[in-house]
């Protein structure tokens, strides 16, 4: 026994031990008890808690794991893990709407009602719109009030800052001991056991914080300790995804309604019966009532049923009545017994019957009464061929009716029915035929195409065909099938052949494309022009056309243009009352006719062959006049046009298109009825093309120059020399027959529509596109892929030659007579410029050659500089279209595309030069209207197209840059003293006057900043911060020492922040009121930058950097060898990067001690811009652009020719755009692709300048 002790002691050790020291791997293997997803809260009644129901709250925030689900499902798009992974980390980069979306997906799931419809309102039980959160019974996003009750532990709660414990390390993920996500549920749960309340992600609430954001909570990893707190809220546009940003799901506790006890009833016949349906709800839900199985004469009104039952209605009846709280039925069946003594009769079990084809069946219906009354018989549903006489059935199927019956046979002693259904199988062993398979087809217009569907039957059965959704005009005999479109049946259309032994069916679909009947015209040569003809006619010349291209066989119908108009929301054009379908369309312009082209390209999934502005585009967008580049449908030149008109390579002479005879082949004023006809309806031309003489006069590409002729290019004419008036060609229903010639030519503007003019359309037969990389792209991929494209439309089979290297003259075949699209450059590439084109041949022996790309490798290569004609101080800005805008000093506005290329250049016009300059960074409305100031006093609004759109004069210079507000006013300071709100058409809307002590101090060069509720903040030169509503009355002014150059930044809290010359920072409540000031010891023209924990850092011309905490108080100063008038950047690792005039670049830790500094050559006054993977971009008045890496170490950087002060713009294509005061704009290559994720990455917060922290 004592030996047994000793074994167990020293076994109990050794456990005792192996816990202490086991590996984690070894405590992974224990499994723990599995916690439930949701936990359950109950809340308090009292004044100061604003819960007091019960709802349950997910103990961890949604996973990966689980949204990737709900996109697999949904064919939602999976967000970005930023490379930290998924699986049981928290969701991140989805919106408010992306958490809604995934909240009523969850609901469906599990059969609840959706909690949101689809603008983000709550729903009840019933699909209304409700504000009553409990009233949303589905899975829903907390209130934030759900939300802090159960951070704080609910009942349990032991008045924690963090949820679940006063140590923040214990409970959350966040800045100090991560940079990334991390799995839910790893840190310590709160009082409830509830995971990541503080910290891991910030969560989404349904609350609205304002009018147009949502309510997050409980910070993230990104965050300082400060934000971690339970009461502590911020706020996110609900369309924003953020790598911080995730959910977690709640629904309240839910309870099903209840009926109380009815019990069945008894009555006689003829006796009236009422009783209610009583339900309950404990969630005091609306309930609703329903009756199933109502008897005859019954009534069920409410919640109350009646019913009077005849003499006839004795016997037992079951009614079933539902109560509803619109998501959970609840059912009480109800017996009411209607007495009578007369008893029913009875019938004699009978049971199901099998049977086969052509075997007899009998059935003998025997009843029995016990009141002896007499009875009688009847059946119901008595298949084709069965007979019942007295009370015998009987039947022999024939061959095709196997299957299964069912006959109900009827017993009546005259008072009360009794049924008996019984179920007859007719078995047949018959085998079901085939079709052979048949595939899709494809033809064109026109064409004939005729299709036998070939069935078999292995039992020799004689087989019957049939089609169904037979298109327009096609016929179906025997099992033939035979189609010929007509010109406007373009489209797909689907048939399905059946195929019938009379027992058993077998269908089979057919896909039918009808392409668009356009017919190819071959390159050739031809003599255009006539000597007999008018002046313009003249003189006849020798003309060569180099590429194929197909044109239209009729001119564009109603019909078609209808379609277009239907899917666009364009207004339909008239048709004079003469009728619309097959006519050709009238009163259009010839804008319009290019936007069909441009829709009709779009609808094939080819390029748009014109811009907004009518300019022809090749496959790659860019402008150009070789029609052989042009991809999308377009209109003819008038080359084209007369060419095909003549009958190409077939042509015949003709005078007119297809017919000496002009009756033959043209409507025109003297047969027309003055009226237009339907297309093709008279001969075609030699090609099969129809009205190419008269019905209507055809829109052609070119201008119009009547002695064109006399010096146009022999080669590919095209006339792209704008002259006011556009070619029309082919004469109408309305000219002489004369002007019906091939030869004819006439003029009208491009704008005037008339009910004699319409448009055929064309496109080039094969178009050959290099797409990846795109000409000039950045390319960072270890591996790189050339990509091409080939639109082909007579399918032709093409092998590739492959042409790459550095140098364009001398490019290398790296690749001979492949088949693929595509071709592996294999390992990275060395930094620099590098070329590649595609040779193409074709089965018919044809060759084609694209144009010679080029792209980059690595950062700060020069892809291109603009000279414009003085110094650049204006900071660049990107349009939407990837149009670079940016002023010069020599008082032009110049747009420069992402080629390098001038778009347009608007010029200043101002008395005299000096008084020209743009120094205004141009700001750009949603409309892509660019508006700037300029020396010269007036604020310009530009169009994209250049032209301008409106000025506004204003008492002195502006080089205040524009704002925009949500409304799209337009406000801007000016050095007359005045703050200007401008409309978008170019009037005032307000103007609010500062008044200095003198003139001279009045001026505005701070540029504004706008408020989540519109009010504009701005300083001025008298030394006040000026806040002005939005109706440009002063809501308040607060007055520092010195002149306010500094432009505002505004907190999360909405606080003011801006520096002053009196060498004071200035915190300003929303009120106007002094929040704090914190004095430097020089002036401040920096403008202040906010970080996350809401530090303000800012640069003092005393040489320091400062850092202020929220309360004022100095966090650190980091001091300098120079003024400091550049603004601070804030990497996402918290470093401030920020320029001196002791030429150095700073890195300064959030402690305030110094990462590192760079030397440049000369003063830093630009403004420091981060790229998202980290680099830091500065200017210097050495000239030089400067790349640096994260650790100091200078990554690269170009030399300019003139001292950098603008601040730099970086593309989403990682290009950085800077002026500089050798007169130039450059674009250089980066790796990066677009601004960091940070606080503060580049001047006044984003590439908007808004200065307003998110």
């Amino acid at each position: 026994m004592k030996r047994m002790r000793k074994i167990i002691l020293i076994m109990i050790i050794t456990l005792i031990i192996f816990q202490m020291n086991g590996c984690s791997a070894e405590k992974e293997e224990i499994k723990q008890p599995k916690k439930p997803p949701y936990v359950k809260i109950e809340g308090i009644k009292s004044k100061e808690q604003k819960i007091d129901y019960i709802y349950n709250i997910k103990r961890y925030e949604v996973t990966f794991e689980e949204y990737d689900k709900y996109c697999e499902e949904t064919g939602a798009e999976k967000p970005k893990d930023e490379g930290w992974g998924r699986g049981k980390r928290p969701v991140i980069n989805v919106s408010w709407y992306d958490a809604i979306k995934y909240c009523n997906w969850k609901s469906e799931k599990e059969g609840l009602p959706k909690a949101y419809d689809e603008e983000g309102n709550l729903l009840d039980n019933y699909g209304k719109e409700t504000t009553d959160p409990l009233k949303a019974k589905g899975y829903r996003l907390p209130t934030e009030a759900e939300w802090e009750y159960a951070a704080r532990g609910g009942k349990e709660s032991k008045g924690y800052e963090y949820s679940g414990s006063n140590d923040i390390d214990e409970v959350a993920w966040y800045w100090n001991n991560t940079k990334e996500t991390q799995e839910v549920g790893t840190k310590k749960p709160n009082e409830l056991g509830i995971y990541d309340m503080s910290g891991n992600v910030w969560e989404w609430c349904t609350d609205w914080y304002e009018k147009d954001e949502k309510v997050i909570k409980g910070g993230s990893w990104n965050d300082e300790k400060e934000i971690l707190s339970i009461d502590y809220k911020n706020e996110y546009e609900p369309d924003i995804k953020r790598s911080f940003l995730g959910f977690r799901v709640v629904k309240v506790n839910y309870y099903k309604p209840k009926i109380e006890e009815i019990g069945d009833k008894e009555i006689n016949e003829g006796k009236k019966l009422e009783f209610e349906v009583k339900g309950t709800d404990e969630d005091g839900d609306e309930l609703k009532y329903e009756a199933k199985g109502m008897l005859e004469g019954a009534k069920f009104k409410g919640n109350k049923f009646e019913w009077r039952p005849t003499y006839e209605q004795s016997g037992n009846y079951k009614v079933i009545f539902k109560v509803t709280d619109g998501i959970t039925d609840v059912y009480k069946k109800v017996n009411i017994i209607v007495k009578n003594k007369n008893r029913k009769p009875k019938i004699k079990e009978i049971g199901d019957k099998e049977i086969n084809e052509g075997d007899k069946i009998e059935i003998e219906i025997k009843g029995t009464d016990e009141d002896g009354d007499e009875l009688k018989y009847e059946a119901k549903g008595m298949p084709e061929g069965a007979k019942f006489k007295g009370n015998k059935f009987e039947w022999r199927p024939t061959y095709e009716q196997s299957g299964k019956y069912e006959v109900t046979f009827k017993v009546t002693d005259g008072v009360i029915d009794v049924y008996k259904k019984v179920n007859i199988i007719v078995k047949n062993k018959n085998t079901k035929p085939k079709i052979k398979e048949i595939g899709d087809k494809e033809i064109n217009e026109g064409d004939k195409i005729e299709i036998e569907i070939k069935g078999t039957d292995e039992d020799g059965d004689e087989l019957k065909y049939e089609a169904k959704g037979m298109p327009e005009g096609a016929k179906f005999k025997g099992n033939k099938f035979e189609w010929k479109p007509t010109y406007e049946q373009s489209g797909k259309y689907e048939v399905t052949f059946k195929v019938t032994d009379g027992v058993t069916d077998v269908y089979k679909k057919v896909n039918i494309m009808v392409k668009d009947k356009m017919t190819y015209i071959k390159k050739g040569t031809f003599k255009m022009g006539s000597n007999n003809g008018y002046s313009d006619e003249k003189p006849s010349h020798k003309v060569e056309l180099t590429y194929k291209f197909l044109i239209g066989n009729y001119e564009v119908t109603f019909e078609e243009y209808d379609k277009y108009c239907e899917e666009t929301g364009v207004k339909k054009p008239n048709d004079e009352g003469w009728g619309r379908g097959k006519r050709p369309v009238i009163n259009v312009i010839w804008y319009d006719a290019i936007k069909y082209c441009n829709w009709k390209s779009k609808k094939e999934g080819l390029p748009v062959a014109y811009d907004s502005n009518g300019n022809l585009l090749d496959e790659n967008g860019n402008k150009t006049t070789d029609l052989s580049k042009v991809a999308g449908y377009r209109l003819p030149t008038e080359a084209e046009w007369e060419y095909a008109a003549r009958g190409g390579m077939q042509s015949k002479g003709n005078k007119y298109a297809g017919s000496n005879t002009v009756g033959d082949v043209a409507w025109h004023s003297n047969n027309s009825l003055g009226k237009t006809h339907e297309a093709g309806t008279k001969k075609s031309n030699e090609l099969g093309i129809y009205d190419m003489s008269g019905n209507v006069w055809e829109w052609c590409n070119d201008w119009y120059d009547e002695n064109y002729y006399t010096n146009s290019p022999q080669t590919n004419p095209y006339n792209s020399v704008e002259s006011g008036y556009k070619v029309i060609r082919g004469g109408s229903w309305h000219t002489k027959s004369k002007d019906t010639k091939v030869s004819s030519r006439n003029k009208i503007i491009k704008n005037y529509k008339y009910n004699d003019v319409g448009f055929r359309i064309v496109k080039t037969g094969i178009v050959i596109s290099l797409i990846s990389p795109r000409n000039y792209e950045i390319v960072n991929e270890d591996k790189i892929k050339l990509k091409w494209n080939v639109v082909n439309d007579d399918r032709r089979k093409f092998m590739y030659d492959v042409y790459f290297g550095t140098e364009k003259e001398n490019l290398l075949k790296v690749s001979e007579d492949q088949k693929e699209n595509s071709y592996n450059l294999g390992e990275r590439k060395e930094k620099g410029i590098y070329y590649w084109k595609v040779k193409i041949k074709s089965n018919k022996g044809e060759t084609f050659e694209t144009q010679i790309y080029h792209f980059y490798v690595g950062g700060g290569i020069l892809k291109w500089k603009y000279e414009t004609g003085n110094n650049v101080y204006s900071s660049p800005t990107i349009g939407r279209d990837g149009t670079i805008y940016v002023g010069s000093e020599d008082g032009n506005v110049y747009a420069i595309k992402q080629n390098g290329t001038l778009k347009w250049k608007y010029e200043i016009k101002g008395w005299f030069s000096f008084k020209k300059g743009v120094n205004s960074s141009p700001a750009i409305g949603a409309d892509g209207t660019v508006y700037v100031g300029s020396e010269d006093g007036n604020v310009y609004a530009i169009k994209q197209d250049g032209i301008l759109k409106w000025k506004y004069k204003t008492g002195g210079r502006v080089n205040s840059s524009p704002a925009i507000g949500r409304d799209g006013t337009i406000y801007v300071g000016s050095e007359d003293g005045n703050v200007y709100a401008i409309k978008q058409d170019g009037t005032l809307k307000w103007k609010y006057e500062i008044k200095g002590w003198f003139s001279f101090k009045k001026g505005v060069n701070s540029s504004p900043a706008i408020g989540a509720d519109g009010t504009v903040y701005v300083g001025s030169e008298d030394g006040n911060v000026y806040a002005i509503k939005q109706d440009g009355t002063l809501k308040w002014s607060y007055e520092t020492k010195g002149r306010v150059n500094s432009s505002p930044a505004i907190g999360r809290d909405r606080t003011i922040y801006v520096g002053s010359e009196d060498g004071n920072v200035y915190a300003i409540k929303q009120d106007g009121t002094l929040k704090w000031s914190y004095e430097t010891k020089g002036r401040v023209n920096s403008s202040p930058a906010i970080g996350r924990d809401r530090t303000i850092y800012v640069g003092s011309e005393d040489g320091n950097v400062y850092a202020i905490k929220q309360d004022g108080t100095l966090k650190w100063s980091y001091e300098t060898k120079g003024r400091v008038n550049s603004s601070p950047a804030i990497g996402r690792d918290r470093t401030i990067y920020v320029g001196s005039e002791d030429g150095n670049v700073y890195a300064i830790k959030q402690d305030g001690t110094l990462k590192w500094s760079y030397e440049t050559k000369g003063r830093v006054n630009s403004s420091s811009a981060i790229g998202r993977d980290g680099t830091i971009y500065v200017g210097s008045e050495d000239g030089n652009v400067y790349a640096i890496k994260q650790d100091g170490t200078l990554k690269w950087l170009y030399e300019t020719k003139g001292s950098i002060n603008s601040s730099l713009t970086i593309g989403e294509d990682g290009m950085i755009y800077v002026g500089s005061a050798d007169n130039k704009v450059y674009a250089i290559t980066s790796e990066s692709k677009g601004v960091a994720e940070s606080a503060w990455p580049i001047f006044r917060q984003n590439l908007k300048h808004t200065g307003r922290k998110k």
